[in-house]
C-alpha cells in the first residue's frame, strides 16, 4: 500500500502511520522481520559523511524504511541527523517523500540553529532528487530557482535579507541539475543567460552536473563522485 504524509510514532499492532494534512494511511511493518532493516536505515543517517550520503544504500531504501526515516525528521533529539534524513528520502523517492520534505523544518522562522539551517539547505538538493520521481518536486524548484517560491523569513549568521534570499535561489537552481527532465534543463538553459552572474554561473555548473547524470546515469555519476566513501562513525 502506498504511503502519503508524514509524522507520528509507532502505534500498536506493529504499524506506523503518517499523516499529511487530514490524510491517514497506515503502513504495514511486520515487527518480526522490521527490526534489522530498520537498525540499518537508521545506521545510514546516522552516519557523518564526508564525500556525501552514500547514494546507492538510500537508493535502495525501502517504503518500510523511509516511513520510519519520515518519522525522525518530528524527533528534536534527532536533530543532527535530519539533513541525512531529508537527502535519504529524496533519493529513495518513495510516494509521500514530498509532502514530509515541504513540511520540515516544521515552523522554521527567524535565526535558524545550525541543524535547522542544514536542513533548509539540504532539502533544496532533496527535491532534485526526488524530482526524478515526483514533478511537484521540480515545480517546487523551478518557483524558487525564478525567485518566486515563497520561504520564511529566515537568517542564519551573515545569511539574512536579500543575502538569505540568493543563497536559497542558487540552491534551487543547483538542485535543478539532478532532476533528470527535459523542462528542468530547459529551465537551466534560460537562467544560464541570466545577466546576473552568480545565478548564471549557478545554472551552467547544475548544466554540466545534469548532462553528465544523463551520459552516465545517477548511479554512474555518484560513484565517479564518491559518495559516501569515508565516514567518521555515528552521530550520537
Amino acid at each position: 500500500m502506498k504511503a502519503r504524509g508524514r509524522r507520528r510514532r509507532r502505534s500498536t499492532g506493529g504499524r506506523f502511520l503518517w499523516l499529511a494534512g487530514a490524510t491517514v494511511v497506515f503502513m504495514a511493518v511486520p515487527a518480526a522481520s522490521s527490526e534489522e532493516p530498520l537498525e540499518a536505515a537508521d545506521r545510514l543517517v546516522r552516519g557523518i559523511y564526508y564525500e556525501g550520503l552514500p547514494y546507492e544504500e538510500a537508493r535502495n531504501l525501502s517504503l518500510e524504511q523511509a516511513g520510519y526515516l519520515a518519522m525522525l525528521l518530528d524527533d528534536p533529539s534527532r536533530r543532527r541527523d535530519h539533513e541525512n534524513v531529508a537527502l535519504a528520502l529524496g533519493i529513495a523517492g518513495h510516494a509521500g517523500s514530498f509532502d514530509i520534505l515541504e513540511a520540515h523544518p516544521a515552523g522554521a522562522s527567524g535565526e535558524l540553529s545550525r541543524e535547522t539551517w542544514r536542513l533548509v539547505r539540504t532539502r533544496y538538493r532533496a527535491m532534485g532528487h526526488l524530482a526524478r520521481f515526483d514533478p511537484r518536486a521540480e515545480v517546487w524548484l523551478t518557483a524558487r530557482a525564478r525567485g518566486a517560491g515563497s520561504e520564511p523569513e529566515i537568517s542564519f549568521r551573515a545569511f539574512r535579507g536579500e543575502r538569505m534570499r540568493r543563497e536559497l535561489r542558487l540552491h534551487a537552481i543547483r538542485a535543478l541539475g539532478l532532476a533528470g527532465t527535459r523542462s528542468a534543463r530547459a529551465t537551466l538553459v534560460e537562467m544560464a543567460r541570466d545577466s546576473d552572474g552568480s545565478i548564471s554561473g549557478a545554472a551552467r555548473e547544475a548544466l554540466v552536473r545534469f548532462d553528465r547524470i544523463r551520459q552516465v546515469g545517477t548511479d554512474g555519476f555518484f560513484r565517479e563522485a564518491g559518495e559516501g566513501r569515508r565516514t567518521r562513525g555515528p552521530s550520537g
